[in-house]
């Protein structure tokens, strides 16, 4: 029976060298994917050292082994850190953050990731 993804899950991701990357389920779509690289999916990070955070569609999981449930302390710590959200028409920018898009100036904008979708 397949695993229905839930935040604080741990995925491992096969990389092409035969090691682990994982990443673990964040809210609103992210994945937050650790520094660690493991030589299987049992491997599974110790620390919370995240090397960059991602949004994911949510089919992309189930090609991943679920490894462990590790729940977050609290719910702002499941939450990706903001990014910029541009609109491809207008080309004016926003934040996305905590699932919604507020409007922001440019100096709010400049140094955050761009949102890739």
């Amino acid at each position: 029976m397949a695993h229905r993804k839930k935040v604080g899950d741990v995925y491992a991701v096969p990389l092409p060298d035969h090691t682990f990357a994982f990443c673990r389920v964040l809210k609103s779509s992210g994945a937050a994917f650790y520094k660690h690289r493991g030589v299987s999916p049992a491997d599974v990070p110790t620390a919370e050292d995240y090397e960059f955070v991602v949004y994911v569609y949510n089919h992309v999981f189930r090609q991943w082994p679920f490894v462990v449930h590790h729940p977050f302390q609290n719910e702002e710590e499941a939450w990706p850190p903001p990014v910029c959200w541009v609109d491809q028409l207008t080309g004016k920018g926003a934040l996305y953050m905590k699932g919604q898009q507020v409007p922001c100036s440019y100096d709010e904008c400049k140094d955050l990731e761009i949102l890739a979708v």
